[in-house]
């Protein structure tokens, strides 16, 4: 998954994430609340409950993106996401440097 998709993943789960339940987001970038328990019928990418800022759900995101091995590495596309979008890189930065 690129960059400019984990941005877009991370706008659409801070918008949608609440108090009440769990946002769940898949690897192939797809969003469902649940409330209570749950089964995934594919891979979990990360589990958000409560309310969060994007920069802070695309740090989290960022975190725990893995190659299609299974190996943790950075998104395609990050260096020139930092370019064009300094200032919010500037806010991804800060909450992955508080991760």
């Amino acid at each position: 998954m690129n960059m400019n998709k984990v941005w877009e993943v991370a706008q659409e789960v801070a918008e949608r994430a609440g108090k009440r339940a769990e946002t769940i987001v898949f690897t192939d970038g797809s969003i469902t609340q649940v409330s209570g328990s749950w089964t995934a019928n594919k891979p979990v990418w990360a589990i958000f409950q409560g309310v969060y800022k994007p920069e802070e759900v695309a740090a989290s995101l960022i975190q725990t993106h893995e190659d299609a091995d299974g190996m943790p590495c950075w998104p395609a596309g990050v260096a020139v996401f930092k370019q064009e979008h300094p200032e919010i890189w500037k806010q991804i930065d800060n909450s992955l440097n508080f991760i």
